[in-house]
């Protein structure tokens, strides 16, 4: 009679949590934010701007047709229901006003600038 072997289930993260996308755009344009994790089981992803929480969760964040009014911090928050642990990381976007500024407005894919800060919740 063979004993079944023991099954382990291996739980961790999420250690370290990152938001990629442009951190500067034009009014109007669209842009898109992306949210990983490394987690054991998958991570589940929520999303604040300027520290209040969004309806949006999953891990991409999507700004269609965007105002002035929308620049600000993204936080995506990455959560492992598990182990408790949450851990943070913001990207800073800038929305640059209409053609006025400039001779023609803002280049599509004006220059990225971007700052991420991590924040373990424990």
């Amino acid at each position: 009679m063979t004993c079944p072997s023991p099954l382990f289930y291996w739980t961790d993260g999420p250690l370290y949590v990152a938001v990629n996308g442009t951190g500067e755009i034009g009014a109007s344009e669209n842009t898109t934010f992306s949210c990983s994790a490394d987690s054991q089981p998958p991570a589940t992803f929520s999303w604040s701007f300027n520290d209040k929480e969004t309806a949006v969760t999953g891990p991409v964040y999507n700004i269609w047709d965007s105002k002035v009014e929308q620049s600000g911090n993204y936080t995506c928050t990455a959560s492992n229901n598990v182990t408790g642990r949450k851990v943070s990381a913001t990207l800073a976007l800038t929305v640059k006003g209409g053609s006025s500024s400039f001779n023609g407005g803002l280049m599509p894919g004006a220059t990225l600038l971007m700052s991420m800060f991590l924040v373990l919740i424990i």
